[in-house]
């Protein structure tokens, strides 16, 4: 039997979230590696190549701010799970710890003017 993975309100957005955070990169000189990419049980958001360096993304996207805005939602223990996979990912292709960076893009959509408010963290270091 089939069974599809339905996708939840939040998850939409989110996806929503990552394709603008896509092309923010795009626009500002970054090559996008992988999109969703798992390492294990673990998942990054985005990786990149900039500047001869392997970026790490992780993209925070909110429709309002009623739970607070998406920059106050990069957590410690996700920057920590992010070093983590950069580790694995680079470990397993020869690159040098100096050439990663892990950053956060927070998204916050406004649906009713159709526009998304984006702040690139380009150093996520907790």
């Amino acid at each position: 039997m089939f069974h599809q993975k339905h996708m939840n309100h939040n998850q939409n957005y989110g996806k929503i979230g990552e394709e603008i955070a896509k092309q923010y990169l795009l626009r500002n000189g970054y090559e996008i590696v992988h999109k969703n990419y798992h390492i294990g049980r673990d998942e990054v958001d985005l990786i990149a190549e900039h500047n001869n360096n392997i970026i790490f993304v992780e993209v925070k996207t909110r429709l309002s701010s009623s739970f607070g805005l998406a920059e106050y939602h990069f957590s410690h223990k996700k920057i920590c799970f992010l070093r983590r996979s950069s580790w694995k990912y680079c470990a397993a292709r020869d690159i040098p710890e100096e050439n990663i960076r892990i950053e956060g893009i927070a998204i916050n959509l406004d649906l009713y003017n159709k526009m998304a408010n984006i702040k690139h963290f380009p150093n996520l270091i907790f």
